[in-house]
């Protein structure tokens, strides 16, 4: 399930969301949950999602 919220209110903030989320679904285990806040900024999976987000 893939969840968002419109916190920052811009386009370009929704569109890195929905891809690094959707990078999230794709490429890490179905089980994970991934909070934003929980600083996890230097964490494997979120490189990993970042990437994917630029690769789309």
């Amino acid at each position: 399930m893939l969840m968002l919220s419109f916190r920052y209110l811009s386009d370009d903030h929704f569109w890195f969301t929905v891809f690094h989320e959707i990078g999230h679904l794709l490429l890490h285990d179905i089980a994970d949950v991934h909070i934003e806040g929980m600083d996890d900024e230097d964490d494997v999976q979120e490189q990993e999602a970042d990437f994917f987000r630029m690769m789309s």
